[in-house]
């Protein structure tokens, strides 16, 4: 456990997420990303998606921000401890994670921001 913040090995079997049916355990993805300098903290969570079902993100909070972490080299790292399948296929860098109550983060805030974000993109395009 991390100074001043509580372990999240703690998690229900419906924080599994399912993609392209495998089952990919949230808190194994966050080991390997927290594990890399310059990831200060990281949440891992399924959003829906028509082919795989739910794709894998991750939500990284940056030891700096002007400077984080290659995409490339975190996918690296997710791959090699934990599997292809678990590699989230996309990264979204955040100054800090949204918080529910003492140390519990609000993966339905996440999962907002995420669809807003995909939201404004598609509009963007059109």
């Amino acid at each position: 456990m991390a100074a001043g913040r509580p372990s999240r090995s703690h998690r229900r079997i419906d924080d599994l997420i399912n993609t392209g049916g495998v089952k990919v355990p949230p808190v194994l993805v966050e080991r390997a990303l927290t594990a890399l300098p310059g990831v200060a903290e990281a949440c891992v969570f399924g959003v829906e998606d028509p082919a795989w079902g739910q794709a894998v993100v991750a939500a990284i909070v940056a030891t700096d921000p002007a400077a984080p972490p290659d995409e490339s080299v975190l996918r690296d790292a997710v791959r090699t401890e934990v599997g292809r399948t678990a590699v989230p296929k996309l990264f979204r860098f955040v100054a800090q994670l949204p918080l529910l109550g003492p140390g519990k983060i609000d993966r339905a805030a996440l999962r907002r921001s995420d669809a807003a974000d995909r939201g404004n993109a598609t509009n963007s395009r059109a």
